[in-house]
């Protein structure tokens, strides 16, 4: 799902997006930099240079984003958008990071553009006469440099944080207890940064706020990452036999007579055409099934009358149809499993789990999603 928000170019197919809320950013910033310029240069003048110190802002930001996504594209991940929010901006990508290393090259690139844009205002800021480019190079300067080493702080959602949970990653082969790691770090930054904020006596409101806002925002962005940690900690242990139960199999023109033995020993029936599943009877309908004898097992069964009179039906008559071939392999297991068992959630509330090609139970997408 695309950010909502303005398109407002495309860097080699992939949307440049200014949401809604940076265009707030702009005009805060603007608004709250313009008097304390317009006091040395003037009212006039002051509306420009904050305006630029604004448009810095979004030069760094964007720079840094599309640092990420060209050293994805460069190590075989396709940056998917890059979106300018209101706490900064983010880099989508269109699939999974795998590898630390990865990970942690496509993580340091963007305070490194920074740094790299820092430099390159520095020296232009040198070399300038005393005016509004030489006011608007140093915002430039320091705009930069703050963004790449404040982004290089070891924790989770901060790049330092993606290039530590990439050291520990590749030192443990575990991704998850790196994502720990840098997510309560990112706790601990945040509520840091929200302390000082508040603790400082003499602030005008706009030097409080923005700390304030980051501190908040890096403090969730961690908690997020530690519940998703955990999460995928959990999901590793997954498997199969943590949530099969009992299945009986029935070809499509059996009786119910047939099936009610098993359905009232609580085996769900998945109910086969040509040996591929095309639906099943839960055994919690029994209930709601006519009073039907229990037919001891014969070489044909009638279809007609006593079984007709006793209001017999066809399996396929009162099943609920699923995906046709339908199935999961035994062996699924971890994030694979979950993936699996969330997506078919959509389409039915029993998957038939098979080995060998043949049923041995059924899963609910339902208790794994519960588990």
């Amino acid at each position: 799902m695309r950010t909502p928000g303005l398109v407002v170019g495309r860097l080699d197919g992939v949307p440049v997006i200014l949401t809604w809320s940076w265009a707030v950013v702009a005009l805060v910033l603007t608004a709250a930099f313009t008097p304390q310029v317009a006091e040395v240069a003037g009212w006039g003048a002051g509306v420009g240079i904050a305006a630029g110190f604004v448009a810095a802002l979004f030069v760094s930001v964007f720079f840094h984003e599309v640092s990420h996504g060209l050293t994805a594209r460069r190590l075989g991940v396709q940056a998917r958008e890059y979106a300018l929010t209101f706490f900064g901006g983010h880099t989508a990508f269109s699939g999974p990071i795998e590898g630390p290393g990865r990970s942690a090259a496509i993580a340091a690139a963007g305070p490194a553009a920074n740094l790299v844009l820092g430099g390159a205002c520095w020296l232009g800021w040198q070399a300038a006469d005393h005016g509004v480019a030489a006011v608007i190079l140093y915002a430039g300067l320091v705009s930069n440099v703050f963004t790449g080493l404040f982004n290089l702080l070891p924790a989770l959602p901060l790049d330092g944080g993606a290039i530590l949970e990439a050291a520990i990653w590749k030192l443990t082969g575990r991704r998850e207890t790196g994502s720990l790691a840098a997510g309560y770090l990112g706790i601990v930054a945040g509520v840091a940064l929200c302390g000082w904020s508040l603790a400082r006596r003499s602030q005008e409101l706009a030097s409080a706020f923005w700390p304030l806002i980051i501190g908040m925002t890096v403090a969730q962005g961690g908690w997020v990452t530690v519940r998703r940690a955990r999460q995928a900690r959990a999901d590793a242990a997954l498997t199969v036999e943590q949530f099969l139960r009992p299945a009986a199999q029935a070809p499509h023109t059996a009786l119910l007579s047939e099936v009610v033995s098993d359905l009232r020993a609580g085996r769900c029936v998945i109910v086969t055409e040509h040996a591929t599943p095309i639906g099943y009877i839960d055994p919690s309908a029994v209930a709601a099934l006519p009073a039907l004898p229990t037919l001891p097992a014969l070489p044909t069964l009638p279809t007609t009358g006593a079984a007709s009179a006793a209001n017999d039906l066809p399996v396929d008559a009162v099943m609920i149809t699923i995906p046709r071939g339908l199935g999961l392999d035994a062996s699924a297991h971890g994030a694979h499993l979950r993936a699996i068992a969330t997506a078919a959630s959509a389409s039915t509330a029993i998957i038939p789990v098979v080995a060998n090609g043949s049923l041995i139970g059924v899963l609910r997408p339902a208790d794994i999603a519960e588990g």
